[in-house]
C-alpha cells in the first residue's frame, strides 16, 4: 500500500512483513529513505511460519522447495537494494536511490504477496 502526503513524501507499507518504507523528497535535493524492518525478516534465517504460500498442504514437496527458493532469492534481493541504498544516500546519487528503490519496493511486494499466500 502506498500512502502520498503533500509534502511530497511517501509510505510504503508492508504489513505482513511488518515493513515500512518512507520516502521523502524535497524539491531542492535528494530524497531521503527511511526503512524499517523486524529484525528477524533479513537475519539469514528462514522462518517458514511466516509464508503461507508455503504451508499450503496440496503442494508437492517439489512446489514447496520452488517457492522457498523463490522466497529466499527475494530476501536476498531487498537486503541487497536496501544497502544499496544506505550507500546510496550517503554517496546523494539522486537516480541511484530512486533505481534502487523502485528494485526494493517490487521486491518487497513480491514477498507480501507470498506472505499472504
Amino acid at each position: 500500500m502506498v500512502m502520498t502526503t503533500p509534502d511530497h513524501s511517501q509510505t510504503h507499507r508492508f504489513p505482513s512483513l511488518g515493513v515500512v518504507i518512507r520516502v521523502d523528497r524535497p524539491h531542492d535535493g535528494v530524497p531521503r529513505v527511511n526503512v524499517s524492518v523486524p529484525d528477524d525478516l533479513l537475519d539469514g534465517k528462514f522462518d517458514a511460519a511466516r509464508w503461507s504460500s508455503i504451508a499450503q498442504p496440496q503442494l508437492s514437496d517439489q512446489e514447496r522447495s520452488k517457492r522457498r527458493h523463490h522466497i529466499c532469492n527475494q530476501l536476498h534481493i531487498v537486503s541487497m537494494s536496501l544497502d544499496l541504498l544506505q550507500n546510496s544516500s550517503i554517496d546523494g546519487d539522486r537516480e541511484d536511490i530512486e533505481q534502487t528503490l523502485e528494485i526494493a519496493i517490487t521486491s518487497m511486494n513480491e514477498l507480501e504477496s507470498l506472505a499472504t499466500g
